[in-house]
């Protein structure tokens, strides 16, 4: 015998003569308003997919919970069984050959669900917002079922058993993911993900989370802005090639002078940066805030944006604990790059001391994808852009870079092997000669060169090692670290 109602989730039953109590977890209710915008989306982004959406091909159209999105998804499956287009033209004539256009609002919504699309690489997520909510229902409508056959004996032991099995089966596995939030994924539909591609060719990629790492008054909103502009309007950065999208570029010390920094990249590169390619969001309020990455959101997804550009952290979230709000902040630039399915860039400073490493909590490099640090002083136009950390291969390659006064404003510009080793040998070489009177270690070298010029410690070493090639450093005694040299 049974003693439940719809909303109860215990049963007594007698089991080999024994009284046996089954508590089964059945939520109230569902909230439906994030279920009806996954299936908006998933329906959205396969009218405008080719062939098919990786993470949502094996939705069953009786999982979908609105009745006209189920009639949208059965027409969409049975066209991609015929070989046919999935376009909302070719969809909406199906549904009208079957008599059911009228019922799912007719071509208009078909073409309102196309702009609820983000990109492919959060479809999985949404698939599992939609599989979820039929999971609850089903265990919903297993409980009704169950309370019809409390007051029949004969019934329940007859039918019971199996609908038990069934519902506790369908709780273990809900109960299993209950509060982890995450998206599983079977080691096929690994296969289906999009591979690591570059945004800008040796520099970042797309769909990843981004660190720029440099000093104060070297030069990064300049690169931050030179990568904007050329990922915004496909111009490839210093001959090296992007991959063209509209980029939504944060600024938090406010807009003046960014028009002559446009105007300056524009002119150097022959190429107009339109309304759409980059949008500027100027002092919003605090990165701290929550409601700040809900808007970007809105914003980069309404403009199409596959590259959002936070300039700079301090600037953007002064009350921001640099320490103790890193791993939050990481994970919010990893949320906001997987909504529009793009790339995050957060530009920070430097470690006091260290310019190798971003200040702060170390989560802010750990908890990234990329980090790259750019070094250089405000007396040196010459850079060096280094990728420390990398999403999918090897990390450690440089990129020399020169800030030039042009066009009332400053331009970045790539510079040869040739030339690097010429300017920064000879900046070396005026540190050496100017810090030290009397005969130093190569440590003492190593580390004025990486103060004053901002280098990395490789680099540092790489500049001595040219010294003595050049014969302008000169061993004097010692041995070891202990060793002393002067210059010639």
């Amino acid at each position: 015998m049974a003693n439940c109602s719809p909303k109860s989730s215990t049963f007594r039953v007698r089991s080999e003569g024994r009284p046996v109590t089954i508590a089964i977890d059945i939520p109230d209710r569902t909230d439906v308003g994030p279920v009806i915008e996954a299936e908006r989306f998933i329906i959205g982004t396969a009218l405008t997919e080719i062939d098919h959406t990786p993470g949502a091909d094996d939705l069953a159209p009786t999982e979908f919970l609105q009745r006209s999105h189920e009639l949208i998804w059965r027409a969409i499956l049975a066209a991609r069984a015929a070989g046919e287009p999935t376009d909302p033209v070719a969809v909406g004539e199906r549904l009208r050959a079957a008599g059911d256009l009228e019922r799912v609002g007719r071509m208009a919504y078909l073409a309102d669900c196309t702009s609820a699309a983000m990109g492919p690489g959060t479809v999985a997520h949404h698939a599992g917002i939609i599989r979820e909510a039929a999971t609850r229902r089903a265990r919903v409508q297993q409980v009704a079922r169950l309370s019809q056959l409390a007051g029949n004996d004969e019934q329940w032991e007859r039918h019971a058993p199996q609908l038990l099995g069934d519902l506790t089966a369908v709780a273990g596995a809900a109960v299993a993911t209950k509060g982890f939030g995450g998206t599983l994924l079977r080691r096929s539909q690994l296969r289906t993900l999009p591979p690591v591609e570059p945004l800008i060719d040796g520099v970042m990629s797309r769909r990843a989370t981004v660190l720029l790492v440099g000093p104060s008054n070297t030069g990064k909103t300049f690169v931050l802005l030179s990568w904007a502009c050329a990922v915004g309007t496909g111009t490839p950065w210093l001959g090296r090639e992007v991959h063209r999208t509209p980029v939504l570029y944060v600024v938090g010390e406010g807009a003046n002078g960014l028009d002559a920094r446009v105007s300056a990249w524009e002119q150097a590169w022959k190429t107009k940066v339109t309304d759409d390619d980059v949008i500027f969001a100027v002092r919003p309020k605090s990165l701290g805030d929550p409601e700040t990455w809900v808007g970007m959101r809105e914003q980069a997804r309404r403009a199409g944006s596959g590259m959002v550009v936070l300039d700079t952290f301090s600037s953007l979230g002064p009350e921001v604990d640099e320490t103790k709000d890193a791993a939050t902040i990481t994970r919010r630039m990893a949320d906001l790059a997987a909504a529009i399915d793009g790339t995050s860039v957060l530009a920070h400073h430097p470690g006091w001391g260290d310019p190798s490493r971003a200040r702060g909590g170390s989560q802010l490099e750990a908890n990234v994808d990329e980090v790259l640090i750019l070094s250089g002083t405000s007396s040196n136009p010459m850079l060096e852009l280094e990728r420390k950390k990398v999403k999918d291969g090897p990390a450690g390659e440089r990129t020399w870079l020169r800030r030039r006064a042009a066009y009332g404003s400053c331009v970045i510009e790539g510079v040869s092997a040739s030339e690097k080793n010429a300017e920064m040998a000879t900046s070396a070489e005026q540190i050496a000669r100017a810090v030290f009177g009397e005969p130093f270690t190569k440590t003492m070298l190593r580390d004025a060169l990486m103060e004053r010029m901002s280098v990395s410690r490789t680099t540092a070493y790489e500049h001595i090692t040219s010294l003595e090639r050049d014969r302008v450093l000169r061993y004097v005694s010692g041995k070891g670290r202990a060793a002393l040299f002067e210059m010639v």
